[in-house]
């Protein structure tokens, strides 16, 4: 796997370390950290969380506690820069756009058939 090869390990554990330093000064784990950066990114993005004790849930849940201030996400920013993120999802394998017209039957988005661009 990519992840662990020799330059992202280093590149991981430099993360991990950030995420351990604003992790202490807020009385946090690092897993609580990465929670809350995660929860930090908007309402459109929703964590993932895998546990399979009660006790490991419980501290996840923890990370929902948390505020992340402008200083504490530029910290963690910096060791992970941010990538632009892609446009919104698909439905039913077809792209919607932005600027989709409703349905007149149905009142629900017009399906674009074309596959959405991304920038870059």
């Amino acid at each position: 796997s990519p992840r662990f090869q020799k330059e992202n390990v280093d590149r991981n554990l430099a993360l991990v370390e950030v995420l351990r330093k604003v992790a202490k000064a807020k009385g946090a784990t690092v897993a609580q950290m990465a929670i809350a950066w995660v929860v930090a990114q908007g309402t459109d993005i929703i964590p993932l969380v895998g546990s399979r004790k009660r006790d490991q849930l419980k501290e996840s849940l923890g990370a929902l506690e948390l505020k992340l201030n402008s200083e504490d996400l530029r910290a963690i920013e910096q060791a992970v820069p941010k990538t632009p993120r892609p446009e919104p999802a698909t439905t039913q394998g077809r792209w919607l756009t932005s600027t989709a017209k409703l349905n007149s039957k149905t009142k629900r988005p017009r399906i674009n058939p074309r596959p959405l661009k991304f920038r870059t």
